[in-house]
């Protein structure tokens, strides 16, 4: 497997399925791929947001492991799990993935990105549906554990991240966390040194201007010297 996750699941969208994808759905090729290429980061962002979090971590985890879950069967049958006609234990492993992962804001999951794309909300749960198991089987059968997919995730954190609907951190709470960060750290900042004491100043000023006005008035108070006129 590729080390790099996004790339790793762009391999299993072929041409044959995005086309196979669009005719059961009813939507565009385009449409259908912009779909796909914003769940496949959501899905990561979802469980690099709960990688400290042991319960959905074993969640999934234990959907890989399930013996009624063939990673590599669910791999070589994405579209069957458009049309509903997929393995059953397939099928629920992925509505168990997204509950884990996202709970009851799925709905507003997929308004948001059927808004990015351009499809219908319907085809995006379905499409989310597909995604599910296509990671939980890529996990499968790379053989990564927890603690080297939290690694990998880590690792890629910046580029899941830029990859991502916009508003999906609105819609998670992640940007209200973040604003709220910024500005702990602004009522944080250091506070601005105390200005010098310039009580001083003002005093030796008037000094100054007190003692340029009295020689002022001296030089003007002088009487005006004249030399004696002698006798004709």
């Amino acid at each position: 497997m590729d080390t790099n996750l996004l790339k790793s699941l762009s391999g299993y969208l072929t041409p044959e399925l995005i086309s196979e994808a669009s005719s059961l759905l009813g939507e565009s090729n385009s449409g259908v791929t912009k779909a796909l290429s914003g769940a496949m980061p959501t899905l990561l962002s979802g469980m690099l947001n709960n990688s400290n979090n042991p319960k959905v971590m074993d969640g999934i985890f234990g959907l890989v492991n399930d013996k009624g879950f063939d990673s590599t069967k669910v791999l070589s049958s994405l579209p069957s799990l458009l049309s509903g006609s997929g393995n059953a234990a397939t099928l629920g492993a992925g509505t168990n993935m997204l509950n884990l992962l996202f709970g009851n804001k799925q709905s507003g999951l997929f308004d948001l990105i059927s808004s990015f794309a351009g499809v219908k909300s319907s085809s995006t749960s379905k499409l989310m549906g597909m995604a599910a198991p296509m990671i939980l089987g890529m996990i499968g059968k790379s053989g990564l554990n927890a603690g080297s997919l939290i690694k990998l995730l880590t690792s890629q954190k910046d580029e899941i991240h830029s990859a991502l609907p916009s508003g999906f951190s609105d819609l998670m709470g992640y940007g209200k966390v973040e604003k709220d960060v910024k500005k702990t750290i602004r009522d944080m900042k250091t506070p601005e040194p105390d200005k010098p004491n310039n009580k001083w100043l003002w005093p030796l000023l008037l000094a100054v201007a007190a003692l340029a006005l009295f020689y002022f008035m001296r030089n003007c108070n002088k009487e005006e010297v004249v030399a004696p006129v002698e006798p004709v």
